[in-house]
């Protein structure tokens, strides 16, 4: 019993000490948040700077194995062994090449339908067919075609911007996204088909 009862008294002093010591800063709670927040922001920069430090050696020692000369470098990308593989830049960076790549098919098709709609268009204000086309509908065309070319023009900024993405959760949600996108467009158009 004199054990438990020792237990118990050094319990109830270091509650008291504690509190003694927090009553003693003063501190206002708006304070206690700020110094709480500092405390969080310091400690999330120092996880930041530890990551690239340790990306920036990995990069480092994949460096001194492939080599400098740019044509050796490419073969011994190709035939690296395993154990001198490390992080994952290579697929990540492939992510980003076939996501940069689809963007700028897709530029190139909304540029090719925007010139086909835009020259379509004016063309037909020139033109004499044998089934005359209204003018609301070669407005119309002229019209589609400038939508066409805005659209390429926001495809080619969004490669140029997946080209220089360095969040790796960013470009796997957009990977998702786009395969998941191009996935119901062939169902689709499968459906349609058959």
């Amino acid at each position: 019993m004199s054990k438990d009862k020792k237990q118990k008294n050094k319990q109830k002093n270091s509650n008291v000490k504690k509190e003694t010591a927090i009553s003693n800063a003063n501190f206002s709670a708006s304070e206690m948040e700020t110094i709480i927040a500092n405390a969080i922001i310091k400690a999330e920069e120092i996880k930041e700077r530890k990551k690239k430090e340790i990306e920036e050696k990995e990069i480092e020692k994949l460096n001194r194995y492939l080599g400098k000369n740019k044509v050796f470098r490419f073969f011994n990308a190709l035939f690296i062994p395993k154990d001198k593989i490390y992080g994952d830049k290579i697929s990540f960076n492939l992510l980003k090449l076939c996501l940069a790549g689809l963007f700028s098919i897709a530029m190139c098709i909304a540029f090719f339908a925007a010139i086909v709609f835009i020259v379509g268009g004016i063309a037909s204000f020139f033109i004499q067919i044998e089934t005359p086309i209204s003018l609301v509908y070669k407005i119309w065309f002229v019209v589609i075609g400038i939508v066409f070319l805005l659209l390429a023009f926001i495809f080619r900024i969004v490669s140029v911007e997946v080209e220089k993405m360095e969040d790796k959760n960013i470009i796997f949600g957009l990977f998702a996204s786009v395969t998941s996108i191009v996935s119901i467009i062939i169902a689709i158009v499968s459906i349609t088909k058959n």
